[in-house]
């Protein structure tokens, strides 16, 4: 019954968040595709097939992949009283064996760690750990900076939902593949509930004021950008650290080697460990070339407005 429970507190969020973000994204597609419709029905056709393409790509064909593999956690490699399980042992090499790419040397290294009796579990954690951590840090240091970056540089709310949700979709989808296994049903739930919530709530931080943040992870450099291109930092570095989170709680739900994580201690860690990651991901760089852009535009603009004003008044005749 608390198993039930359990689902059924996951699961309705869940499909409440997933409804109103369709009918939000369904309502802004609907007008443009009117508006299109107006000019010409043929854009209007093109239109919608690109839609569909996106939806198909952006959205749909992550999750499909991400369901499609098999459950798996470090955690199922060994007994609550420490021996290796040996089944989930073999299973583990034949997946990496088949999901991931391998140099000969590693694969026979697999071989051989089945050979050490209750030490199996451990030696295929350590290799896990150490092959696969910098790929999916990788990964989602990516994920990071498109997130910063197509947020930062859009000032539309409906692309900034729909690219937030590809993005964070795409980003499980790249760590589950790299470890050629998911997590449980209840966990991804949980997962694309999150995905949902930082979709709709890319203004704002569960724990931090937005005006925090940016100069926390840019230092004093970002008190000097404009208002507007701090607001547009702000809102990239936002969505960049809703979606470093997603993507920690991901590879905490893989790399859990000790049992089950417990998802409030989870939640409150990957807070921590979020903040220390974006650091790292040298935002403040891709923040400063978006004040510099900024700022020559204006300046090109200003240039041009006071050179037309300046023709037209020579030009005109004296009243």
């Amino acid at each position: 019954m608390s198993r039930k429970k359990k689902y059924v507190s996951v699961i309705i969020p869940a499909i409440s968040l997933f409804l109103l973000l369709f009918l939000f994204l369904l309502s802004g597609l609907i007008s443009l595709g009117q508006q299109l419709n107006s000019v010409s029905p043929i854009l209007a056709w093109l239109y919608g097939l690109i839609v569909l393409a996106c939806l198909g790509a952006g959205i749909i064909w992550p999750i499909v992949s991400v369901w499609r593999r098999p459950i798996f956690s470090m955690y199922m490699l060994r007994y609550r009283d420490g021996r290796a399980r040996f089944y989930w042992c073999r299973k583990l090499t034949d997946n990496l064996k088949k999901n991931t790419e391998l140099t000969n040397e590693e694969t026979a290294q697999l071989e051989d760690f089945l050979k050490q009796g209750n030490q199996a579990d451990d030696l295929l954690i350590e290799f896990f750990t150490e092959k696969f951590s910098p790929v999916i840090d990788s990964e989602i240091k990516s994920a990071a900076k498109t997130a910063f970056v197509t947020t930062a540089i859009s000032q539309t709310a409906f692309y900034d939902m729909f690219s937030i949700l590809s993005v964070n979709l795409h980003l499980i989808r790249t760590i589950v593949e790299s470890c050629g296994y998911r997590p449980s049903g209840a966990s991804l739930l949980g997962l694309y509930v999150r995905i949902l919530k930082a979709t709709f709530l890319a203004g704002g931080l569960e724990e931090m004021d937005l005006e925090e943040l940016l100069p926390l992870v840019t230092g004093n450099a970002a008190m000097k950008l404009p208002g507007l291109v701090f607001a547009s930092a702000a809102q990239g570095t936002v969505n960049a650290f809703m979606t470093i989170r997603v993507g920690i709680l991901t590879k905490k739900y893989l790399f859990s080697a000790d049992g089950p994580i417990e998802m409030p201690q989870a939640r409150k860690d990957s807070y921590k460990e979020a903040i220390d990651f974006l650091k790292k991901c040298e935002l403040h760089k891709d923040v400063i070339a978006i004040a510099k852009k900024t700022a020559q535009g204006a300046k090109e603009a200003a240039a041009a407005s006071v050179k037309k004003v300046f023709k037209s008044t020579k030009t005109s005749p004296l009243t």
